[in-house]
């Protein structure tokens, strides 16, 4: 079994630079550990992802300085043990579910979304959904929040395991980035072998984006169409307009396996989420991917820049 524990040590000080040091600087799919049950069903999802992609998993658990400089000695010895223990159990996990798979433990001293954002290069982060307040004294928001901020790559929100078949269900518009969200739900669908359904944000106004419903509605098909070639026997759909969003995720929700959500938007007040993706958040139990786009320019922000906690 190919698996290692690193970066285990307890001065912060010398921690971050051992953590930082240490780190492969790899592609790989990265998932937050505590010991939570949300925490180990992302731990499978990432652990199907990374072997299917033939790409190394790293289990990562953050020990938050804030708490560190808040602590007895003796806290701090329990909250490395139940770090250890919570790696280890998220270790057998994720070899339990692919064997052979390349996992990597890692134990670090930092903010938990610079550490989960700056592990390698992450091709997706998944974590357990953290609650609408901020966890910890000191931050500005919740982990889910500073996490969508600080990475750069997709990041999946857990609240339980997904259903084991159903559908990948995206919301696409007429943003650049739709083709990339598509291309994301087929690659989904094709690596858990589920049905795609694309619910379309329609524009409101015709004459601020330029194109209409049906031009969009049209444009998806061609796109659906092309990768119907590409993956013969994929089962990819555009949700009927007769559905609202709302409606669609609630009537849906037991057979929505996983729901991908476009891109935040920054605005003057900060970084808040797409409508889908708060939607998706209230009414599902399911796993919620957020799309980021890669190479974005969020990390000073959650460096100790002027996030709001306005959502999750």
């Amino acid at each position: 079994m190919n698996a290692r524990m690193r970066g285990l040590v307890t001065a912060p000080e010398h921690d971050e630079r051992v953590a930082a040091e240490g780190k492969r600087v790899t592609t790989g799919v990265v998932v937050g550990v505590d010991g939570s049950k949300k925490a180990l069903s992302a731990v499978r999802w990432g652990a199907v992802e990374a072997a299917n992609r033939q790409l190394p998993l790293h289990l990562v658990h953050a020990l938050d300085p804030t708490d560190a400089a808040n602590a007895l000695p003796s806290a701090l010895s329990c909250s490395l043990d139940s770090a250890r223990t919570s790696l280890r159990e998220a270790r057998e996990v994720a070899l339990s579910t692919r064997s052979g798979l390349d996992v990597d433990c890692i134990l670090a001293h930092g903010r938990p979304a610079d550490v989960l954002a700056g592990t390698g290069h992450p091709s997706m982060i998944c974590v357990g959904a953290s609650s609408s307040k901020a966890p910890h004294p000191g931050h500005h928001a919740s982990l889910t929040t500073e996490l969508i901020v600080a990475a750069d790559c997709p990041v999946t929100l857990f609240r339980r395991d997904p259903v084991e078949s159903g559908w990948v269900v995206a919301e696409v518009g007429a943003e650049p980035h739709a083709d990339d969200i598509i291309r994301t739900a087929v690659a989904e669908s094709v690596l858990r072998d589920l049905s795609l359904r694309l619910l379309l944000d329609t524009p409101r106004d015709t004459d601020q984006v330029g194109i209409s419903r049906a031009d969009l509605r049209s444009r998806v098909e061609i796109v659906l169409d092309r990768w119907r070639r590409v993956h013969a026997g994929l089962d990819c759909r555009v949700v009927p307009e007769i559905w609202s969003r709302d409606d669609f995720l609630m009537h849906h929700k037991t057979r929505i396996a996983l729901f991908i959500a476009p891109p935040c938007h920054d605005h003057d007040i900060g970084t808040i989420l797409h409508p889908a993706a708060d939607a998706a958040l209230d009414i599902l139990d399911g796993p919620v991917m957020l799309y980021v786009e890669p190479g974005s320019t969020r990390r000073s922000a959650a460096a100790g820049g002027d996030v709001r906690p306005s959502w999750r």
